[in-house]
C-alpha cells in the first residue's frame, strides 16, 4: 500500500460536498494507483491544507465507467476538459473538522509544491498525517 497526497482546488470542484452525498469521487487518475492505497486530499484556495483521506477502492476506470459528477463542478469548461481520461474511485474514509495546514505538513517534510499528487515516502510525514485522522 502507497499513501500519496492530491492537490484539490474548491474554485473548481465542490469535493467535500460530493464525498459527504456519494461517500467517493472518481478522480482523474495521474498515477498507477493500487486498490488500497491511501489519497489524503490537500485543499488550496479557500481551505489551505489537508482534511479529508480517502482509499483507492478502483483503478483505470474510463470515463463511461466514472460517476458523471456534473454537478459538483464549479468550473464547468474544466469538467470537459477531464471527460477523455482515465479515472480512479477515491472512496471517503473521513473528513476533518479542521485541516491539517500546509505549513505544518511543510514542516514535517511535505514537499511545499505540490504540483498535482505527491507520492508520500518520507516516515515522519506518513505518521504525522495519520496522528489525525481516527479511521
Amino acid at each position: 500500500m502507497k499513501e500519496w497526497i492530491i492537490k484539490a482546488h474548491t474554485k473548481v470542484y465542490n469535493h467535500l460536498q460530493s464525498l459527504r452525498e456519494n461517500g467517493f469521487i472518481d478522480w482523474t487518475q495521474r498515477v498507477d494507483y493500487e486498490i488500497g492505497d491511501i489519497v489524503y486530499i490537500c485543499f488550496v484556495g479557500e481551505l489551505n491544507g489537508i482534511k479529508v483521506k480517502t482509499k483507492v477502492t478502483k483503478s483505470k476506470m474510463t470515463s463511461k465507467e466514472a460517476y458523471d459528477d456534473v454537478n459538483y463542478w464549479n468550473n464547468k469548461r474544466v469538467y470537459h476538459m477531464g471527460k477523455s481520461g482515465i479515472y480512479a474511485r477515491l472512496e471517503l474514509v473521513e473528513i476533518l473538522e479542521d485541516i491539517i495546514p500546509t505549513d505544518n505538513l511543510v514542516k514535517n517534510n511535505m514537499h511545499f509544491d505540490i504540483k498535482y499528487i505527491q507520492g508520500i515516502t518520507d516516515h515522519k510525514l506518513s505518521v504525522y498525517i495519520d496522528s489525525y485522522f481516527t479511521k
